[in-house]
C-alpha cells in the first residue's frame, strides 16, 4: 500500500466555521470534531499541523508508532535555514522549547 500523502483543503463555513480536509477519513473526522469544539483558527492550524507530520513520517495513519512521533518532535529541534541561525530570546539553535 503505497504511503498516505496528506492533501489540505479548507473551505469556509458561514460566517464563524471553516472545514479543513486532509483526504483520510480518520484524520478528516478528527477535524470535523475538532471543528465542532474550536475556533477557525485553531482547526486551521491543527489540520495544518497534521499535514506537517504526516507529510514528515509517511504513513498511514494507523500505522504511526511512539517513536514517529519522537522522531518528528526532535526534527523540529534542528534549525530549518542551516546552523547560521540562532534564536534571539536564548541563543540556542533549533525551534524555540515549548512554553
Amino acid at each position: 500500500m503505497p504511503a498516505f500523502t496528506p492533501h489540505f483543503s479548507r473551505r469556509r463555513l458561514g460566517e464563524k466555521g471553516v472545514e479543513v480536509r486532509l483526504g483520510h477519513p480518520l484524520l478528516d473526522d478528527y477535524l470535523r470534531f475538532v471543528a465542532a469544539r474550536c475556533r477557525p483558527n485553531s482547526v486551521l492550524a491543527a489540520g495544518y499541523d497534521l499535514k506537517v507530520f504526516f507529510e514528515f513520517v509517511g504513513k498511514e495513519p494507523v500505522d504511526v508508532t511512539t517513536a514517529d512521533m519522537f522522531e518528528f518532535i526532535t526534527s523540529q529541534r534542528f534549525p530549518i535555514k542551516g546552523d547560521n541561525v540562532i534564536r534571539l530570546d536564548d541563543g540556542e539553535r533549533g525551534s524555540p522549547p515549548a512554553p
